[in-house]
């Protein structure tokens, strides 16, 4: 599949989600050369941000990707989607899929204000000091990583973060796109997957193991792909 393929079924699975009321903003993605025949694919953020230092995710971090769109999907429930990978000719060479729970429960009808949807950014910084509190909700965001430039031992080429950023869980193979939204949706949104489940398939056999005799030993992940 070539990055421009992948970047138009993105933005036509985000799309789905919008139409079907079970994301609240989308963003598109952009196809960038980022060296000989190598192209970047990630969603197009509205506004640069400046990454604050901190080990792993808060709040301000969370309204901050919300602010400035730094996502692709921002679902129904406040849960964040990021999507990038880069290409090497029509492979994928690299990829980050990321899913961030929304730290905060709230209804999507208390958003929904004369037909129009209000930012929830907005909605969540008017909340005072309590009703945070009863609000908080602690969910572990995790993201599935291929990154080939740090492999090295403790840093498998293909893990999973799970709540710590310090986490890198082995996976045995790369996890594709249709595979990570597979299991988004059918775990933590089960009742929208019929929605999707036209858009995305099981996992490609082109994608080879990657999982070290070391890490076989360890906790880790594995899936099989289809014939």
């Amino acid at each position: 599949m070539s990055a421009t393929l992948f970047a138009r079924n993105l933005d036509e699975f985000c799309a789905r989600c919008l139409a079907a009321g079970i994301a609240l903003n989308i963003s598109s993605h952009v196809v960038q050369r980022i060296g000989k025949n190598r192209f970047s694919v990630k969603w197009a953020a509205s506004h640069r941000r400046q990454f604050r230092r901190v080990i792993d995710l808060d709040l301000a971090e969370y309204l901050d990707c919300i602010r400035c769109n730094d996502f692709s999907l921002l679902l129904s429930d406040g849960g964040l989607i990021q999507v990038s990978s880069v290409f090497d000719a029509d492979e994928v060479a690299e990829s980050r899929f990321y899913y961030i729970p929304c730290p905060i429960r709230f209804e999507k009808s208390e958003l929904e204000i004369d037909d129009q949807i209000y930012p929830l950014e907005d909605f969540i910084n008017e909340l005072d000091t309590q009703e945070i509190r009863d609000r908080m909700c602690i969910r572990a965001p995790f993201r599935f990583e291929l990154d080939p430039a740090n492999e090295s031992d403790g840093h498998p080429l293909n893990h999973v973060h799970i709540g710590s950023s310090s986490s890198r869980i082995p996976v045995a193979l790369s996890m594709c796109w249709d595979a990570f939204s597979r299991f988004i949706f059918k775990n933590f949104y089960p009742e929208q997957f019929h929605v999707v489940e036209s858009l995305i398939r099981h996992p490609a056999t082109y994608r080879p193991q990657s999982l070290t005799e070391a890490d076989e030993y360890e906790l880790h992940m594995n899936f099989r792909v289809a014939p």
